[in-house]
C-alpha cells in the first residue's frame, strides 16, 4: 500500500495526486491579457498554450513548439509540468512528489491552479457536426461546450493552424452559451470538407 497527499476541488476535480507514480500536475507560469487582434506568444519546449476570448467569435492562431501568434484572445496562460520547475529548498510552501519521487506540485510555482474540464482524444470530434446540412464554415463544428457561458473557458491552443477564412485547423468559435470546434477546408466549387481534431483538444479553467 502507497501513501501521498490527494487533493480535490469542491466538485470534485482532481488537483494533486502524491499517491500515483505517474501523476504530474500542470502549473501556471503566465497569466496574461491578449491583444484582440493579434498577440504573439513565445513557448518553451514542454510548455502548453491555453486562451480564450470574452466575447463571441472566432479563436484562433497558429501556433508551433516555439510559440506564433493568437487571433481574437482576450487572455492567455503558459502552463507546465511541474516536475520541470527548479525544486524549492528553502523558505515556506508546499512540495508533493508521486510515487516515482517527481515533483506532482510545488506551491511555489504558482499562485492559481489549472482545472481541466473535459478532454477529446485526437480524432474525436469534427469541424462538420453530423446534423450539419450547409457547406463546412466556421459555425459547422462539434461542440466541445454547449448550453453553459463559455466565460473563463481556456482551450488548448497548441498545434493548430489559421490560414484564412476558408481553411482553419483546430480552432475555436464562441458563443453567447457555446465553444464549437472549428476545423474545415473550402475548396470552392470541389466542396467544403469539416476536418477531424489532428491533436488532443483540451477545455479548462482557473482555480484561484
Amino acid at each position: 500500500m502507497s501513501y501521498g497527499l490527494i487533493a480535490k476541488s469542491g466538485n470534485d476535480t482532481l488537483l494533486i495526486d502524491g499517491n500515483s507514480s505517474t501523476y504530474q500536475g500542470l502549473q501556471i507560469i503566465t497569466e496574461s491579457t491578449a491583444n484582440s487582434t493579434s498577440q504573439s506568444v513565445s513557448l518553451n519546449s514542454g510548455q502548453l498554450l491555453f486562451a480564450t476570448r470574452s466575447s463571441s467569435g472566432l479563436l484562433e492562431g497558429t501556433i508551433t513548439e516555439s510559440g506564433g501568434i493568437l487571433y481574437g484572445a482576450s487572455a492567455y496562460i503558459i502552463v507546465q509540468p511541474a516536475a520541470s520547475f527548479s525544486t524549492v529548498t528553502s523558505g515556506y510552501g508546499l512540495l508533493v512528489k508521486n510515487q516515482s519521487n517527481q515533483v506532482a506540485y510545488q506551491s511555489s510555482a504558482a499562485n492559481k491552479a489549472l482545472s481541466i474540464k473535459n478532454v477529446f482524444p485526437e480524432g474525436s470530434i469534427s469541424g462538420m457536426r453530423s446534423n450539419w446540412t450547409s457547406r463546412a464554415n466556421s459555425f459547422s463544428g462539434d461542440f466541445i461546450l454547449s448550453g453553459t457561458d463559455p466565460t473563463g473557458h481556456y482551450v488548448l491552443m497548441n498545434a493548430n493552424y489559421f490560414s484564412s477564412i476558408n481553411a482553419s485547423f483546430g480552432n475555436f468559435r464562441y458563443g453567447s452559451n457555446f465553444i464549437s470546434f472549428v476545423s474545415f477546408v473550402d475548396a470552392g466549387d470541389f466542396g467544403a470538407f469539416g476536418l477531424p481534431s489532428f491533436s488532443t483538444v483540451l477545455l479548462a479553467t482557473i482555480l484561484g
